[in-house]
């Protein structure tokens, strides 16, 4: 699964199919962020701590990811990160219902109103039900809880989104935050490009997106 519809899984609530609550602005631009990382590791675009550059112009073989690149790129080859991330999560609330579009479309999910629920007869992903959510929280779990764990890159930004939007407070318990806290932002820091995310997620919560995208 992509980075964004890990996180989606993530941020809903499988007992009422609603989003968790989070604090402001943090899904729309921890979504923007997985977006950008999605870029990245398929080598569409190269990314530091400071800016991205865009090394393909379009990528038609994910229209969703390619309607994501072209909203960052608006011409430019190179942009300060908190920029692109502005720009991505000005489109906030279009990106989380395309990707929840995609995910009743491939069958994972199943709409109710608005309400979401992960298939329990997934053709996509057979082990859909709520274990494709359990596989993704024992993954986070085992690597914060067992201390010779190393994530892989893709891990570690995995955990850098969740750090970004807070979802470790729904992942792990009081007493386990307290004990492995200072861990997880450890492993969450190990991807460059991941806490780039998570300092934009905290410099949103002072600024209108707007602000963010002109920087």
């Amino acid at each position: 699964m992509t980075f964004a519809e890990q996180l989606i899984i993530l941020a809903l609530d499988p007992k009422t199919g609603k989003f968790h609550a989070l604090p402001r602005k943090s899904l729309e631009i921890g979504l923007a962020g997985a977006f950008l990382l999605e870029l990245t590791f398929r080598n569409v675009i190269d990314s530091d701590a400071n800016s991205i550059i865009i090394l393909k112009e379009q990528y038609p073989q994910r229209p969703l990811l390619n309607s994501a690149l072209q909203v960052v790129r608006e011409g430019d080859k190179e942009i300060p990160f908190r920029k692109a991330i502005g720009r991505l999560a000005l489109q906030g609330k279009l990106l989380v219902s395309k990707t929840l579009e995609h995910l009743v479309d491939e069958e994972v999910l199943d709409r109710k109103d608005k309400i979401f629920f992960i298939r329990r007869d997934s053709p996509i992903y057979p082990q859909a039900d709520d274990r494709l959510r359990q596989d993704v929280v024992k993954q986070i779990r085992d690597l914060v809880l067992d201390p010779e764990a190393i994530p892989a890159p893709e891990e570690a930004a995995l955990l850098a989104l969740v750090l970004a939007c807070r979802l470790q407070r729904k992942i792990f318990t009081e007493e386990e935050r307290d004990e492995f806290e200072s861990r997880f932002q450890q492993l969450a820091g190990m991807d460059l490009v991941g806490i780039a995310i998570v300092d934009a997620v905290r410099a949103a919560r002072d600024k209108e997106l707007l602000d963010l995208a002109a920087d």
